[in-house]
């Protein structure tokens, strides 16, 4: 498998969509699935949480593909202060082909037991420290005439043990034509319900004809020849 992370990054209003994707073999073509794991690393969250990098991923594996269904295992993650995150009823699943505007949102989601982890990290916490005088009328010389008094804030961070969350789910999608041995990509998009930019794991599927390499070539050689280990005939000494 060759392995590539792209992150497309589409502003639309506040909400961002990434796209992560490796590269594998047709399963259509040779007739499994190679490995395919494509992690959704979240470094933002973890620094945000003071949590080690690779605690909070998403992954997503294709498990079948064939002319009947598709099938992949996908593991989301949430804590505490945002538990339904993990939860696979809050998005809209579909699987995507190669074909513009063309989808699958029929998705058999079958949820597995979710699996709770405790990790040492921080919380951002926000106190009020004092107050402030800020003008909130100015003259038509420029001079303030008006003053309010505003707060001010200050967020430190203190310890805290997050509660890490994995939700593990099998999804299937009825293929009936729609992933043929022609097709080069399959995507999974997660767009959630409540907000928020989406998310997509995508796998290119490589020509497993295009990528065949050629047979070695048959080379015809020669046997050698054998090495003289006796001596030439002598000549007979001419005749006086």
């Amino acid at each position: 498998m060759r392995r590539e992370l792209l992150a497309v990054l589409s502003l639309v209003a506040v909400a961002c969509s990434s796209t992560h994707y490796v590269h594998i073999r047709h399963p259509l073509q040779v007739g499994q699935v190679d490995p395919n794991a494509v992690p959704f690393e979240n470094s933002f969250a973890e620094n945000e949480r003071g949590l080690p990098g690779g605690t909070l991923v998403d992954e997503a594996s294709l498990t079948e593909v064939t002319p009947e269904r598709v099938c992949a295992h996908v593991r989301l993650w949430s804590v505490e202060t945002n538990p339904e995150r993990g939860i696979f009823q809050n998005y809209q699943v579909s699987l995507l082909n190669d074909q513009d505007g063309v989808e699958n949102s029929q998705a058999q989601i079958s949820p597995e037991q979710p699996v709770t982890t405790p990790m040492q990290g921080h919380i951002a916490r926000t106190i009020q420290t004092g107050t402030r005088q800020v003008c909130s009328y100015y003259n038509s010389r420029g001079y303030c005439t008006g003053w309010t008094t505003q707060p001010v804030y200050q967020t430190y961070y203190e310890p805290h043990v997050w509660q890490v969350t994995s939700y593990p789910a099998s999804l299937c999608f009825q293929n009936g034509g729609f992933v043929t041995p022609s097709t080069t990509r399959i995507s999974l998009d997660f767009d959630p319900s409540q907000g928020g930019g989406n998310f997509v794991f995508q796998w290119v599927l490589d020509s497993a004809v295009a990528n065949t390499p050629p047979p070695p070539q048959q080379q015809q050689t020669q046997p050698q020849q054998q090495l003289q280990t006796q001596p030439p005939p002598q000549q007979p000494p001419p005749q006086q």
